[in-house]
């Protein structure tokens, strides 16, 4: 979520939708990898930054204000790259 909410403001405040945006896979190779690729359609592209990224964020943040609790569901691989593990008690 957050590199598509990344290119949602830069296009809300420069007023264009950017080309692409990448982000480096560290837990990897290291490696960029692209959000959109080289053969985005454009239209596609303004139409995943300008309205289905807000779209998105609106559902994320209903699903969190309204959630009656966060349950941990504890799996090594994401665990441990999570900031929240101490708070959480997955681990």
């Amino acid at each position: 979520m957050q590199l598509p909410l990344y290119c949602w403001l830069y296009a809300a405040t420069a007023d264009e939708v950017p080309a692409d945006a990448a982000y480096v896979e560290l837990r990897e190779s290291g490696a960029e990898r692209p959000l959109f690729g080289l053969r985005a359609d454009p239209l596609a592209r303004e139409e995943a930054v300008r309205h289905r990224t807000p779209a998105l964020l609106d559902f994320l943040l209903r699903h969190i204000v309204l959630a009656p609790a966060f349950v941990p569901h504890p799996d090594a691989r994401r665990c441990a790259y999570c900031d929240f593990r101490p708070a959480c008690g997955a681990v």
